[in-house]
């Protein structure tokens, strides 16, 4: 099962809401979005944590499963961080429509919790998000920023295409009933996306679930 989330708290958006669910699914492998190299700092030396692992640590306390890192295992420079930190404040200076769709998304995940960030409601905010900032990119025609936001996506599709395919080879060499992939939420159609086009050519056959999660729990959001 592919499932989404955030990686700091809000609202019901909560490490404890996570462990319940992990509790309802009852997974015998979880993948996480954290590259090998940072995981003992998330549960040796615990000198790093976010919502996922804390509900992660709570739930192999109980039970003896695999945890699998298998994000792109790659040491950003500090260069990056500062870089997209430029970039995301030069698009929210510019953008109220796009400080709108920050707040908005915000406000859903801390009221309906995971069942948004699993929801089409999602999905559609952050596709919104998306062209809000190209669009405000182009107006600001600033060179560097757009340098940066194309540095950005590429960082994030190599991400994703070396998790899926971290998934499939951990799959071909073990047996197991069921596995959850958690991945921020942002990354949720793209990453379907990308199963969806893998299931063409790879012959292993994983049977990938990527539908709404309770979805109708948040039925009575309107985004416009």
């Amino acid at each position: 099962m592919l499932f989404c989330t955030r990686h700091g708290e809000a609202g019901n958006c909560n490490a404890y809401a996570l462990y319940n669910i992990l509790m309802q699914l009852k997974p015998a492998v979880i993948f996480e979005e954290i590259p090998p190299y940072s995981f003992d700092e998330y549960y040796i030396s615990i000198t790093k944590e976010n919502l996922e692992t804390r509900a992660i640590k709570q739930y192999l306390s109980f039970h003896d499963i695999e945890h699998i890192p298998v994000d792109l295992d790659v040491i950003m420079p500090q260069s990056f961080w500062d870089d997209n930190k430029y970039m995301f404040e030069q698009i929210e200076r510019k953008s109220s429509e796009f400080r709108k769709l920050c707040d908005s998304d915000s406000l859903y995940a801390k009221q309906y919790g995971f069942n948004y960030l699993n929801s089409v409601y999602c999905d559609n905010i952050n596709k919104d998000k998306y062209k809000e900032m190209e669009a405000t990119l182009k107006i600001l025609n600033n060179e560097k920023a757009i340098k940066i936001y194309e540095e950005w996506k590429n960082i994030n599709d190599k991400r994703e295409t070396e998790m899926i395919n971290n998934i499939y080879s951990y799959c071909k060499n073990n047996k197991f009933d069921k596995g959850v992939f958690f991945i921020g939420a942002a990354h949720r159609e793209s990453v379907i996306n990308k199963i969806k086009k893998n299931k063409t050519t790879e012959i292993l056959n994983i049977d990938w679930n990527y539908l709404e999660f309770d979805n109708n729990r948040v039925q009575i959001i309107s985004i416009k």
